[in-house]
């Protein structure tokens, strides 16, 4: 009776696994998974709601005998529609039976992405530290986002980059002459003052060869510490042998005035684990020192590095200082990656 009992059950458990499987396989052979994302502008998925074939959600499945699919796109906050239409499914990315839909919300309106459509291009402005909020910064009055990559329809190539503030609508803080947006265009700016904005020249520098190694270049924009014109940066470079009891030798110096980039320098960082740079900055006019490498042991050459520190993430970087000299970051739209 016992092993008749089992055999029932042994039984049951196979034609349930069986069952399993063949569900899995019919989903896999006769439905598309599907994802719904906005392309550009970026993080504005939340403020919308989708329905495809009547299921709302940004994914979901659908047959794949179907040739086209119904999506509506409406605004969550008044359920205004923004698009209603029909899609061929032949026209979607699919990666591995997944479709993507992606979207675009260009001049108040909202269309499915084409790139035969548009052209990229990368504008990165350099704002005084904390100031970047309280800009706006457009090209043909399309609202632009600062160092990620912008879409412009192709018709509509031709025009100006202007920067105004948030609150006055009215005052140009910065407009450029007539250019054409050309695609994977790099358009760099640095801010020297409120009003006062400076194009930064195409970069020809040549990248390194040997793996571990990075050029680096640096600035500052004027803060309530680094009010001078011009200072002095000193790097020293440790490794594993270093006695932390013992001052570093001069590795390399920079001398560096307000709002211009600096010549680009080699780091070696040959073994990630052990190498770093540290720095001073001193005051060129009256020697002062602002930061003392003894007193902050600051690695400028940490982020730098992959988030597991065992290797060097950049061919190219451009580093800011910032606070006063006491901390930096990386700008990624000005840096090249190994």
């Amino acid at each position: 009776m016992k092993k008749s009992k089992y055999s029932i059950l042994y039984l049951i458990i196979l034609i349930f696994l069986a069952g399993c499987q063949t569900e899995g396989e019919f989903e896999s052979t006769s439905y598309n998974s599907y994802s719904i994302t906005f392309l550009y502008p970026s993080n504005i998925d939340a403020n919308y709601e989708f329905v495809l074939e009547g299921n709302k959600g940004t994914s979901g499945y659908i047959s794949k005998s179907k040739s086209e699919v119904e999506l509506n796109v409406l605004k969550k906050d008044n359920q205004e529609s923004v698009f209603s239409g029909k899609i061929a499914v032949d026209d979607l990315e699919n990666i591995n039976s997944n479709l993507n839909i992606r979207l675009i919300a260009v001049d108040g309106k909202v269309d499915i992405y084409d790139e035969s459509n548009y052209i990229s291009f990368i504008p990165t402005i350099l704002y005084t530290v904390g100031t970047e909020d309280d800009y706006v910064l457009s090209f043909n009055n399309q609202t632009l986002e600062n160092g990620k990559s912008n879409y412009i329809p192709k018709g509509k190539t031709e025009g100006l980059i202007q920067i105004k503030k948030n609150n006055e609508s009215a005052d140009l803080c910065y407009t450029s002459n007539p250019i054409t947006i050309a695609e994977d265009m790099k358009l760099s700016l640095m801010q020297l003052a409120e009003m006062d904005f400076m194009e930064i020249p195409e970069d020809t520098e040549a990248e390194p060869t040997q793996s571990n190694t990075v050029k680096v270049r640096f600035f500052y924009i004027p803060d309530e510490t680094l009010t001078m014109d011009e200072i002095r940066v000193d790097f020293y470079r440790c490794d594993a042998t270093w006695d932390w009891a013992t001052p570093l030798p001069l590795a390399k110096t920079l001398t560096l005035k307000k709002g211009e980039l600096s010549p680009y320098i080699l780091f070696d960082l040959s073994d990630p684990i052990y190498d770093f740079y540290f720095y001073d900055i001193t005051d060129v006019k009256t020697g002062e020192k602002i930061v003392d490498y003894l007193t902050y042991f600051s690695i400028v050459s940490m982020p730098l590095l992959v988030m597991t520190g065992d290797a060097v993430k950049y061919k190219k970087a451009t580093e800011q200082f910032i606070m006063g000299g006491l901390d930096f970051k990386v700008w990624d739209s000005l840096s090249t990656l190994w």
